[in-house]
């Protein structure tokens, strides 16, 4: 989901929260046998236990250590020689602190005593139901003692804005590929994941320092050069041929069209985003250019005065590889302890005498002090990329456009389209980052000095390109504003969905007028 929405810089900050509650190990609980982690990387085994988020705090809390209890049982495990979980006079309680911010997912994060590892546990907010799922024996899967055999999942994924399904078999993958948080399983409409504890995700207006934008590009490049098993996607040859964002944005459409809210401004939107859709797919899905998805720009004559210099930039970014989606700030993280800008967040802090401007204006003065880092080619930072629920087969220019609509202040809803989208400079060095990680028999052409030996490739390579992500940037912004005007009906989450539908609207246009 976009920027403005994510919930992952809530479990990043998780310092910054409340708990929520806690939970105690029950006597039931003493004697469960340690089992091996058969959850783990598992897409296709669901631990039974549903965790209701309309219950009470009480038990949602029990629900989710419950959970926990199923699918981690190591992180009760004591080293007595008896090998059981601990006996009530050494119980570990669970510390469940809830995680607001997210709008596709609650978020809490399950914290055992006398552990220093924490996990994410993540509950689908589309599938509240409140229904309780049920053992064999009819007995609350969510109360009873018993360790049951995991239940296979359901092959048919219901219509929802992401499937479900796909989304876990993808977090699987990645996660035995170490490109993402260790996926520790399944259960009934929600999983557990590896928390990281210590980072924070990055704020909009890091995006365009190179100590920040040089990894991301690099992170996903990698992702990028990931080639997802057989069995992982349900992509049809047309997707696989021209990329699954134009299916999801036509079945968003199908959403909104028949949910929207019952309000004029809701249907107003619909019928601007009707007559730009079917443009945009003409113009972009099937151009005219003769360049194809599919080009190999090894083949190119790359001279800069060539006409196959802009196919191949052209070419290379329509070229169909496995994306995030949604690489934005909030779903980046970074060490804690690294650059950031206000430390303000951590309620536990000690904030002395300093008054709310004196933190203001220190980190105005952290920020100007990085950019001048960045201009002296100072450090790189550490980054890890989460939240992956809308990765799959696209157009790399498409994901990396994504990345720099993002630059803009959409966290807040603030978004300055003209001022904030990356300068050429700053797209070029994300580019040039990316391409080095991604293609690097590429990047080392581009490098190629000519025979006046006072130019490279890059410069005319680069200026093609930043014209064609220039253009997916409508499908960003087009999309997300769909996606917003179907939620807006079909949420159960608070937020000002036409607000943002409308600033992405606003996107596209602004991106029309610059690129066509």
């Amino acid at each position: 989901m976009s920027s403005a929405v994510e919930e992952a810089s809530s479990a990043a900050a998780v310092a910054s929260q409340t708990g929520a509650g806690t939970d105690k190990t029950h006597a039931d609980d003493a004697q469960i046998p340690v089992t091996p982690l058969k959850y783990r990387n598992n897409a296709t085994l669901i631990a039974p236990v549903r965790v209701d988020v309309t219950a009470s705090p009480d038990m949602r809390d029990r629900q989710i250590a419950r959970a926990v209890r199923l699918i981690r049982p190591d992180l009760f495990f004591t080293d007595r020689p008896s090998h059981t979980y601990a006996s009530v006079s050494h119980a570990h309680r669970i510390t469940i602190r809830q995680l607001g911010g997210g709008l596709s997912n609650h978020l809490y994060v399950a914290h055992p005593g006398g552990r220093e590892e924490a996990v994410l546990v993540r509950i689908h907010a589309e599938d509240e139901d409140g229904v309780a799922v049920a053992d064999d024996d009819g007995t609350d899967a969510s109360a009873s003692p018993s360790l049951p055999e995991p239940q296979p999942a359901s092959s048919e994924a219901a219509a929802t804005f992401v499937d479900r399904e796909v989304e876990n078999r993808i977090l699987a993958w990645l996660s035995s590929e170490g490109l993402a948080p260790i996926f520790h399983g399944r259960f009934v409409k929600g999983r557990i994941e590896e928390f990281y504890d210590g980072y924070r995700p990055l704020s909009w207006d890091e995006l365009h320092l190179a100590s920040f934008a040089v990894p991301v590009a690099r992170a996903l490049a990698n992702l990028h050069c990931a080639h997802p098993p057989e069995g992982v996607l349900n992509s049809s040859e047309e997707q696989r041929r021209e990329g699954e964002i134009w299916s999801h944005v036509s079945d968003w459409f199908d959403m909104a069209s028949r949910a929207s809210p019952d309000v004029a401004e809701a249907d107003e939107l619909l019928q601007t985003m009707k007559l730009e859709w079917e443009w945009l797919q003409a113009s972009l899905r099937h151009p005219s250019d003769g360049a194809t998805a599919s080009a190999d720009t090894r083949r190119f004559d790359l001279r800069p005065d060539s006409i196959d210099m802009r196919s191949a930039a052209s070419s290379y970014f329509r070229e169909i590889v496995f994306t995030h989606m949604d690489c934005q700030s909030l779903n980046i993280l970074t060490p804690c302890d690294g650059f950031h800008l206000d430390d303000s967040s951590d309620p536990d802090s000690d904030s002395g005498s300093d008054s709310t401007n004196d933190k203001e204006i220190d980190a105005e003065q952290k920020l100007e002090k990085r950019g001048q880092d960045d201009e002296k080619g100072g450090e790189y930072a550490s980054v890890r990329l989460i939240d992956f629920e809308y990765s799959g087969l696209n157009p790399r220019g498409a994901d990396i456009a994504n990345t720099f609509c993002e630059h803009c202040n959409m966290n807040n809803l603030e978004p300055n389209y003209g001022e904030q989208y990356p300068t050429d400079k700053q797209q070029d060095t994300f580019l040039r980052a990316y391409i080095a990680k991604a293609s690097p028999e590429l990047a080392k052409k581009l490098d190629q000095q000519l025979g006046n030996g006072e130019e490279d490739g890059w410069e005319p390579f680069l200026a093609t390109a930043r014209v064609q992500v220039g253009r997916y940037a409508l499908l960003s912004h087009i999309g997300w504003s769909i996606w917003a005007v179907a939620q807006a009906n079909l949420s159960t989450i608070e937020f000002d969905y036409l607000k943002y539908a409308r600033l992405r609207l606003e996107g596209y246009f602004h991106f029309k007028d610059r690129f066509w």
